[in-house]
């Protein structure tokens, strides 16, 4: 994308809601034309029918196409833990499957992939932001137990049979973080991240998952990671159109939708505003730019400011119809 080119956020924005009921903020939120999603967090949820009724309130009140979403991946990542929501182990437990039987393992990571589709649909949410296919080196806290396995191959077999599961029921596959965050050793959450190892070392390990679920055409949409690889680009990845346009569509051939990580986490910030941040994702090559975290509250003035002509465009929805 040209550094100058104007630019057109309609629909392109995924944000929060504050609370279990739709609040005068979250109608507001909803009707800016830059707005095309929902991500939901566990401050949503304390009863299925209530988190049912917040969806169906969230798509009237848009009154346009919304897409909603949850960070959902097993383990302590799971965001709604109760009625139809049943615990579910984390990702490592396939590794350690994966290492006693690695048919059954796989077989289970399918089983798992389909039950989060099923349990999510089942209350009208799209999709969750899995299959992590990050590789656990044991350096990184907050991956390890988010991570299929400590290996490319048992990364990729299991995200492969966890991206099969969530297709069998309908369900979109987004992968992330790209393009890995095993290495660097800092939660992206409280600073930024650096990888400096070599593209080569990259292609060697972190990426294979990557290029082997392209080839069996089981990604819709990967996750950038703020992680500054610094071999590769002068900046975070998420502002990289060296890491977004060169590597994962040129070099590897990824043709489908490109999102952010959360814009509001402190991994993302290099000195730039939210707008800032959102504009130079958006110039980097991301299509789709997530403001979830924090207090949904504290955004509403910048979301104003991006610049959003309004009218039907629905990216996340053409990102959707991928598995409708």
């Amino acid at each position: 994308m040209e550094a100058d080119a104007p630019l057109d956020l309609t629909g392109r924005l995924m944000v929060g809601l504050d609370g279990l009921d739709l609040t005068e903020q979250d109608h507001l939120r909803l009707r800016q034309p830059a707005v095309g999603g929902v991500c939901l967090f566990a401050r949503n949820y304390d009863t299925t029918g209530r988190l049912v009724r917040l969806v169906k309130d969230a798509r009237a009140c848009a009154g346009k196409p919304l897409a909603v979403g949850v960070d959902h991946e097993g383990g302590r990542v799971q965001r709604f833990v109760g009625e139809g929501f049943p615990p579910i182990a984390a990702p490592r437990t396939l590794g350690a499957a994966y290492e006693r039987s690695r048919e059954a393992a796989i077989s289970e990571a399918v089983e798992r992939g389909g039950a989060m589709a099923q349990q999510l649909r089942a209350v009208d949410i799209d999709f969750t932001f899995a299959p992590s296919l990050d590789i656990d080196y044991g350096r990184n806290p907050m991956i390890d137990s988010r991570c299929f396995a400590a290996d490319p191959e048992g990364v990729a077999a299991l995200g492969l049979a966890f991206c099969q599961g969530l297709h069998e029921h309908g369900m979109i596959a987004i992968g992330k973080h790209f393009p890995g965050h095993g290495w660097a050793k800092a939660d992206t959450h409280l600073e930024v991240a650096v990888d400096d190892r070599s593209l080569d070392d990259l292609l060697a390990a972190d990426l294979r998952p990557y290029v082997e679920l392209f080839a069996a055409g089981m990604l819709d949409a990967v996750l950038v990671a703020h992680v500054h690889c610094r071999e590769l680009a002068a900046k975070p990845s998420t502002y990289a159109p060296e890491i977004i346009e060169d590597l994962l569509r040129g070099r590897l051939g990824f043709g489908g939708m490109v999102m952010t990580d959360d814009l509001v986490m402190e991994g993302a910030d290099i000195g730039l505003d939210m707008v800032e941040r959102t504009l130079a994702a958006r110039r980097a090559g991301c299509d789709l730019l997530l403001w979830c975290g924090g207090e949904p509250v504290l955004l509403d003035d910048a979301l104003a400011e991006l610049p959003a002509a309004g009218g039907v465009a629905a990216p996340w929805q053409d990102l959707l119809a991928k598995r409708s």
